[in-house]
């Protein structure tokens, strides 16, 4: 931890004690307040205020959006989704619409992204099921088409998988003859649409598992405990630098 954190292990510990002295004074202060003075509202717990204090984490409802109330239902369902659902729903799509298309060469979009999603859970129960069937048929040496999610079992992969297909970019060749008119296919810009989603599929991960060791953390019971998440929370941060660094190379 001292290395990681490039602090020398006492000096972390110091820390760690004038945090907890600073906290017990001000719990202190809150039982016995001077006469006069107005009531404070407690904390949910004084681990909660160290390790806000220490890290100096954001807020955890960073994420709402403003007027979500006013918004229409459909909107507000929306709004509740999080953002890593959209990108779990994008990484789908393209598997399902663009599995055997080639993305560089000698590697087809699903050995891409199947690849890259290793060692990501999937937070969306569908999307997850989705993604392990394909993972699984593949392991078997069998590539599955569209076909075999619109016709699966479950009532729920199928509607996915009927919605994920549709087509709603490429114009047809009798519009580009009759109005002149060129816009990108999805397949032209496939690689790089491929590479971008799981760029922030990547991105969003790591700032759910950032949110998960911050919320470890505050109820952490020792100081064992606290430096062994810090520990973890140095190295989410490196990666959470790294996918920084390769959006600047990213034309969005």
């Amino acid at each position: 931890t001292s290395e990681l954190l490039e602090v020398k292990e006492d000096t972390l510990i110091g820390m760690i004690n004038s945090i907890r002295l600073k906290k017990a004074r001000e719990e202190e202060k809150k039982r016995h307040p001077p006469p006069g003075s107005p009531p404070e509202a407690t904390a949910g717990g004084s681990n909660a205020d160290f390790a806000k204090e220490l890290l100096d984490l954001p807020d955890e409802r960073r994420g709402q959006r403003p007027g979500a109330g006013e918004a229409s239902a459909e909107k507000r369902e929306a709004a509740a989704l999080p953002p890593i659902y959209y990108q779990e729903q994008e990484t789908v799509r393209l598997l399902l619409n663009y599995a055997r298309e080639e993305v560089d060469e000698g590697t087809l979009l699903w050995q891409y992204i199947l690849a890259e999603t290793d060692e990501i859970a999937f937070q969306t129960p569908a999307y997850r099921t989705i993604l392990d069937l394909f993972r699984r048929e593949a392991d078997q040496g069998r590539v599955p088409g569209a076909d075999f999610f619109i016709r699966h079992e479950d009532a729920a992969i199928q509607r996915e998988a009927v919605n994920l297909i549709a087509d709603k970019y490429e114009l047809s060749d009798q519009w580009r003859d009759k109005f002149g008119i060129f816009v990108p296919l999805e397949m032209d810009k496939l690689p790089q649409m491929a590479y971008t989603n799981l760029l922030r599929l990547k991105r969003c991960n790591v700032e759910r598992l950032i949110t998960e060791n911050q919320q470890q953390l505050a109820k952490a019971g020792d100081e064992t405990e606290m430096m062994h998440l810090l520990q973890a929370r140095m190295r989410l941060k490196q990666l959470e630098i790294e996918i920084a660094k390769e959006f600047g190379n990213v034309t969005r």
